[in-house]
Protein backbone atom coordinates (compact mmCIF):
# COMPACT_ATOMS: atom_id res chain seq x y z
CA UNK A 1 0.00 0.00 0.00
CA UNK A 2 1.29 3.38 -0.98
CA UNK A 3 1.41 5.82 2.52
CA UNK A 4 -0.22 8.61 0.15
CA UNK A 5 -3.33 7.20 0.20
CA UNK A 6 -6.79 8.40 1.33
CA UNK A 7 -8.83 6.83 3.35
CA UNK A 8 -11.60 5.83 0.32
CA UNK A 9 -8.30 3.78 -1.74
CA UNK A 10 -7.96 2.05 1.57
CA UNK A 11 -10.79 0.83 2.11
CA UNK A 12 -10.73 0.04 -1.31
CA UNK A 13 -7.20 -1.81 -0.83
CA UNK A 14 -8.69 -3.91 1.93
CA UNK A 15 -11.69 -4.57 0.08
CA UNK A 16 -9.41 -6.50 -2.62
CA UNK A 17 -7.18 -7.90 -0.43
CA UNK A 18 -10.51 -9.64 1.73
CA UNK A 19 -11.76 -10.73 -1.76
CA UNK A 20 -9.03 -12.32 -3.11
CA UNK A 21 -8.42 -14.23 0.67
CA UNK A 22 -11.98 -15.40 0.00
CA UNK A 23 -11.31 -16.33 -3.42
CA UNK A 24 -8.04 -18.52 -2.34
CA UNK A 25 -10.39 -20.31 0.40
CA UNK A 26 -13.13 -21.30 -1.69
CA UNK A 27 -10.47 -22.39 -4.85
CA UNK A 28 -9.20 -24.49 -2.29
CA UNK A 29 -12.28 -26.33 -0.95
CA UNK A 30 -13.77 -26.38 -4.53
CA UNK A 31 -10.42 -28.38 -5.58
CA UNK A 32 -10.98 -30.39 -2.61
CA UNK A 33 -14.03 -31.68 -3.56
CA UNK A 34 -13.49 -32.11 -6.86
CA UNK A 35 -10.65 -34.86 -5.38
CA UNK A 36 -13.22 -36.67 -3.32
CA UNK A 37 -15.10 -37.39 -6.76
CA UNK A 38 -12.62 -38.03 -8.90
CA UNK A 39 -11.04 -40.22 -5.75
CA UNK A 40 -14.74 -41.94 -6.18
CA UNK A 41 -15.44 -41.49 -2.67
CA UNK A 42 -19.22 -41.24 -1.76
CA UNK A 43 -19.51 -37.10 -2.06
CA UNK A 44 -22.90 -35.35 -2.77
CA UNK A 45 -23.29 -32.36 -4.47
CA UNK A 46 -25.03 -30.33 -1.62
CA UNK A 47 -21.55 -31.27 -0.17
CA UNK A 48 -20.36 -28.67 -2.69
CA UNK A 49 -18.55 -25.55 -0.81
CA UNK A 50 -21.12 -22.65 -1.28
CA UNK A 51 -19.39 -19.61 -2.77
CA UNK A 52 -19.15 -16.29 -0.95
CA UNK A 53 -21.54 -13.42 -0.94
CA UNK A 54 -20.71 -9.50 -0.61
CA UNK A 55 -21.31 -9.91 3.25
CA UNK A 56 -18.77 -11.87 3.63
CA UNK A 57 -16.21 -9.96 1.97
CA UNK A 58 -17.38 -7.07 3.87
CA UNK A 59 -17.45 -8.80 7.41
CA UNK A 60 -13.91 -10.24 6.17
CA UNK A 61 -12.74 -6.41 5.54
CA UNK A 62 -13.80 -5.22 8.51
CA UNK A 63 -11.79 -7.70 10.55
CA UNK A 64 -8.64 -7.19 8.34
CA UNK A 65 -8.70 -3.35 9.19
CA UNK A 66 -9.88 -3.60 12.60
CA UNK A 67 -6.55 -5.49 13.05
CA UNK A 68 -4.56 -2.75 10.91
CA UNK A 69 -6.12 0.33 12.86
CA UNK A 70 -5.71 -1.70 16.16
CA UNK A 71 -2.79 0.89 17.93
CA UNK A 72 -2.13 -1.74 21.06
Amino acid sequence: MSTNQNPYEIRLQILRMSKEMLDAKFEFEWQEWLNKLDGNKTVALADRPEMYDPEDIVANASSLYKFVSDKS
